[in-house]
C-alpha cells in the first residue's frame, strides 16, 4: 500500500547542465539591464574614438615615409639603393587604410570584450606586419610605382605609432569607467576572498569587482573595502544572468566551488566559455608553489609536478647581476651612507645600524643590517619581536621618519645583497616567528632569494599587511626573469619618489 500524498508518477527528470545555461544566457540576453546596454554604448563610443585614432596614426605614418623618402633622395649620392620616385598618398592612403583596418579588426583589435588584445602592443605591431606583407602584395599586382623603402617606412611608422596609441587607451582604462574590465568571483573561503580583494587592489590596472548585491552602478573609485567580497552562488542560471546584466568581462571561480557544486568539471567549462565573458580559475594556495610539466614517463605522458624553484642557470645570472649592480651602488652611495650613519648619531643615542635576525632562501637565518630608525631602546625590542609598521609610531625618531618616507633606511642591505644573503629583487625576508606560522603553500616563497624589493612592494609597500603578499611573492617567483626584475626595480624607483604606502 502507498504512502498517503504521495504521487504515482515519476519525478521529472533534472534539466541538462546545456539546456541550463542557455536558457538562462537567452532570458538574460533578452532580459538586458539598462545598465549594461548603456555601457555597451559607451563601449561602442570608445571603439569609434579608438578607431579615429588609428586613422590619425596611419595618415601621420604615410605622411612620415613620404617626408622620409624625401629626406633620403639627397642620399643618391652615396649609392645607396634608393628610388628616385616619392608616390602620391592619393593613390596609396586609401589602400593602406582598407588593408589595416580589415586586419586590425579580423584580430580583434576594437572589440572591448576582449580588453588585452586591445590594448596589447604586440598585437598592434604584428597586426601592422601583417597588413605590411598584404600592403606589398596588392602594390605588386596592382603594379602601383611605390618604392621598397617606403612600404617599409609606413610599417615601421604605423607600428610605432599604433603602439603608442595602445599604451595611451591602457592608461585611460584606469580613469573611464567603460574601459574597465568587470571581474566577477565566484567561490567561497579564503581562495576566493583573496582573489576578490586582489582584484579590487589592481584599481589601477583597469579591473573593478564586481559585487552583485549591491549597486552595480556606482563609480568605481567608491568601492569601499567592506564591499571586496566573492560572489557565493552555487546556480549556473543565477550566475549566468549576471554575467549578461551586469556586463562582467571575466569571471574568476575557485576549485572549491566547482569541486563543491558540479559532478562534471569539463561540461561545466564548456558551458561557461559559451557565455559573453573569459572564465579563469584561481588554483588552490598549494597548487601555486607547485610547476607542471608534460614530460614521458617510460614511453606514457604523464603531467610531472615540480617545486617552484629558479632553474640553476637563472639563478648564475641573478646573483651574477646582484653582485654587479650592489658593489656599484655601494660606491656610488658610499658618502650618503656615512652622511646618514652621522645624522642618526647626532639626533638620538645609540648605534647607527640596526640588526636583526631573518629567514632566507631555503630556510636559511642571516643578519639583516637597516639604518636605526627607531630610539635605542625601541630598536632592541623590535628586534626581538614581531612589529607591524603603522603611521605615527612614536617609537620612530624624526630622523628616522624621514629615513622611512624615502626608504633610505633599506641601504645597508647592499651589503647583504653582496654577501649573498639576499637579493636585488625576490620576496622580503621575515622573521623567525612569522614563519614559524606558515601555511605549507606558503614556503614557497621561500624557495627564491629574499630581495631587497619585490612585486608587493610596488603594489603597496607597507599599505598591505605581511599576510596579504604571500601571493605576490609567488606570482614572481612563478615568472621570474631579468626583465621582470628590471621591471621591478623600475617601479621602486617609481614607487620611492611618491611615497605611497612608506612610514
Amino acid at each position: 500500500m502507498k504512502p498517503p500524498n504521495q504521487s504515482t508518477q515519476p519525478a521529472p527528470p533534472p534539466v541538462p547542465l546545456v539546456a541550463e545555461v542557455l536558457s538562462a544566457a537567452f532570458r538574460s540576453r533578452t532580459a538586458s539591464s539598462p545598465f549594461a546596454a548603456r555601457r555597451r554604448g559607451q563601449r561602442r563610443i570608445m571603439a569609434a574614438l579608438l578607431g579615429l585614432t588609428d586613422v590619425f596614426c596611419l595618415v601621420l605614418a604615410l605622411r612620415l615615409a613620404q617626408w622620409t623618402s624625401l629626406a633620403l633622395r639627397s642620399w643618391q649620392g652615396l649609392g645607396l639603393p634608393l628610388s628616385r620616385s616619392t608616390p602620391s598618398l592619393t593613390s596609396i592612403l586609401p589602400l593602406w587604410l582598407a588593408v589595416a583596418f580589415v586586419t586590425l579588426v579580423a584580430r580583434g583589435l576594437y572589440r572591448f570584450r576582449y580588453r588585452d588584445g586591445i590594448y596589447s602592443v604586440a598585437r598592434a605591431v604584428t597586426s601592422v606586419g601583417l597588413s605590411g606583407l598584404l600592403f606589398a602584395v596588392l602594390i605588386f599586382f596592382l603594379r602601383l610605382p611605390t618604392p621598397r623603402v617606403f612600404v617599409v617606412l609606413v610599417v615601421v611608422y604605423s607600428a610605432a605609432l599604433l603602439g603608442i596609441g595602445r599604451v595611451g587607451f591602457r592608461v585611460m582604462a584606469t580613469y573611464l569607467p567603460p574601459l574597465n574590465r568587470r571581474v566577477l568571483v565566484v567561490g567561497s573561503g579564503p581562495v576566493a576572498e583573496s582573489t576578490a580583494r586582489m582584484v579590487a587592489q589592481y584599481r589601477r590596472q583597469g579591473l573593478y569587482l564586481v559585487t552583485p548585491h549591491l549597486d552595480s552602478q556606482r563609480p568605481a573609485e567608491t568601492q569601499a573595502q567592506a564591499d571586496v567580497r566573492p560572489l557565493v552562488e552555487s546556480s549556473l542560471q543565477r550566475i549566468a544572468s549576471y554575467i549578461h546584466a551586469l556586463d562582467v568581462d571575466d569571471v574568476v571561480i575557485t576549485r572549491d566551488w566547482y569541486e563543491q557544486h558540479c559532478s562534471d568539471v569539463e561540461r561545466v567549462f564548456t558551458m561557461l566559455n559559451q557565455l559573453p565573458a573569459q572564465v579563469h580559475v584561481a588554483p588552490d594556495p598549494a597548487e601555486l608553489m607547485m610547476r607542471m610539466s608534460v614530460g614521458d614517463f617510460s614511453g606514457f605522458p604523464v603531467l610531472s609536478l615540480g617545486l617552484l624553484a629558479l632553474p640553476r642557470w637563472q639563478m648564475a645570472v641573478k646573483r651574477l647581476f646582484d653582485i654587479v649592480v650592489s658593489a656599484l651602488l655601494i660606491a656610488l652611495f658610499s658618502p650618503l651612507l656615512l652622511v646618514i650613519a652621522l645624522g642618526i648619531r647626532l639626533t638620538s643615542p645609540g648605534p647607527a645600524i640596526f640588526k636583526q635576525l631573518r629567514v632566507g632562501q631555503y630556510h636559511r637565518l642571516f643578519t639583516i643590517y637597516k639604518f636605526r630608525t627607531m630610539f635605542a631602546d625601541d630598536a632592541a625590542v623590535a628586534a626581538r619581536e614581531r612589529m607591524q609598521k603603522r603611521p605615527g609610531d612614536p617609537r620612530i625618531t624624526p630622523f628616522g621618519r624621514w629615513l622611512r618616507r624615502t626608504s633610505l633606511d633599506e641601504l645597508p642591505q647592499l651589503v647583504n645583497i653582496l654577501k649573498g644573503d639576499m637579493s636585488l629583487v625576490g620576496p622580503r625576508p621575515e622573521l623567525p616567528d612569522i614563519v614559524a606560522q606558515y601555511h605549507p603553500w606558503q614556503y614557497g616563497r621561500l624557495l627564491a632569494p629574499q630581495g631587497l624589493t619585490g612585486w608587493w612592494q610596488v603594489n603597496g609597500r607597507g599599505e598591505r599587511l605581511l599576510s596579504e603578499h604571500t601571493e605576490d611573492d609567488i606570482y614572481y617567483i612563478r615568472n621570474f626573469s631579468l626583465f621582470t626584475d628590471l621591471r621591478i626595480l623600475l617601479l621602486t624607483v617609481r614607487a620611492l619618489i611618491t611615497g605611497r604606502g612608506a612610514f
